[in-house]
């Protein structure tokens, strides 16, 4: 049986609303069997910005589970993807090439129609 894979989604992909994709579908279709997680640095980050509600409503309709986190989302994302062998969910550049380093998997959308991965997440 294959294990799931936590999947975690930054601030700026849960305020994704690219018509035509359905984020959990893709994310599933990537990665099968994908939990889907965040941090509670993300929901804070999406409570102080410009259409952080449309992430909070994903959150809360899809039943994405928030792990505990008290400093930087970026910083928090980093430490607990590489220990934990999480893939993440970004488009944040910065983000990327941190995670990179670490050689953690990332997903991200590629044009503006579907996501792709990058790295192996085992």
């Amino acid at each position: 049986m294959a294990r799931s894979v936590e999947v975690l989604l930054d601030t700026n992909f849960l305020v994704l609303n690219v018509p035509g994709i359905d984020v959990e579908k893709e994310v599933k279709g990537i990665v099968p069997g994908a939990k889907l997680v965040t941090i509670e640095s993300v929901v804070r980050e999406l409570d102080n910005i410009p259409g952080g509600g449309i992430g909070k409503a994903f959150i809360s309709a899809k039943g994405v589970r928030i792990l505990p986190s008290r400093g930087f989302a970026d910083d928090e994302i980093v430490k607990m993807a590489s220990k934990s062998g999480m893939v993440v969910c970004t488009n944040d550049a910065q983000l990327i090439m941190r995670l990179r380093e670490k050689n953690v998997p990332v997903i991200r959308l590629r044009g503006k129609t579907k996501l792709e991965m990058r790295g192996i997440a085992d």
